[in-house]
């Protein structure tokens, strides 16, 4: 394919905000994980995802934790992260192209990862490889990493008593 063109590495700063996203999420996950231990809610062959709705399940019925709520919040929280997350890590990498002119020109600038779950009937997830959108997704990650201690003490307190 003479006409495939190959794209271009994103800038220097757009790969360290990456690198500081999956350093951030990795960390994420391995915390999430020790709460799922603590909670009971881990299958090892298991998504993510499914064993953290499994672990929502479990906190949910738990009628005499009073902080159950924010247990399960966080939890919901940690979920709403893993799209992106997929994405960013599995996604396809891809970029516009301008038509117009007949020449089918690669668009600067514009890159993107194109990812599509597992799940039966999932939709595709389009994330803007941009320093703008991986500092927003950089934050989330971080913001909702940050509570993780909170989180985890507040159960722990709970399961000795």
């Amino acid at each position: 394919m003479e006409n495939y063109e190959w794209l271009r590495e994103p800038p220097d700063r757009v790969l360290e905000l990456f690198g500081a996203y999956v350093w951030n999420f990795t960390n994420l996950e391995d915390r999430t994980n020790a709460l799922l231990h603590l909670i009971g809610g881990t299958k090892s062959k298991s998504p993510l995802a499914d064993q953290i709705n499994y672990a929502i399940q479990i906190v949910q019925n738990l009628e005499n934790f009073s902080e159950r709520r924010e247990i399960v919040d966080w939890l919901q929280e940690v979920n709403n992260l893993i799209p992106a997350r997929n994405a960013l890590l599995h996604g396809i990498p891809s970029t516009y192209m301008d038509s117009s002119t007949g020449e089918g020109e690669l668009v600067e600038g514009n890159e993107i990862l194109l990812h599509k779950g597992r799940a039966v009937g999932s939709e595709w997830l389009e994330i803007n490889f941009t320093e703008s959108d991986l500092i927003r997704l950089l934050n989330e990650v971080r913001q909702v990493g940050g509570q993780w201690k909170a989180i985890f003490l507040k159960y722990s307190e709970f399961k000795r008593k």
